[in-house]
């Protein structure tokens, strides 16, 4: 997964073998600090790891609250 600063910039990428390894390496590295954050990319980690395993494309959700572009 890619992890950007808020002005846009990347600023790591983290790879795993399972989704539950990225969820632990994000919290390790103090990038998660809110609970509805971390329940959002735990959800779209499984399902990122659900599509690899079937062999189907995996399309990101978009997170709570955000404005679709007009």
């Amino acid at each position: 997964m890619e992890h950007y600063k808020n002005s846009g910039e990347l600023a790591h990428i983290i790879e795993g073998g399972e989704a539950a390894t990225v969820c632990a390496t994000l919290t390790d590295m103090g990038l998660v600090s809110r609970l509805d954050h971390a329940a959002y990319l735990g959800r779209e980690l499984a399902r990122a790891e659900n599509a690899i395993r079937a062999g189907v494309p995996y399309i990101q959700d978009r997170a709570q609250g955000e404005v679709s572009p007009c």
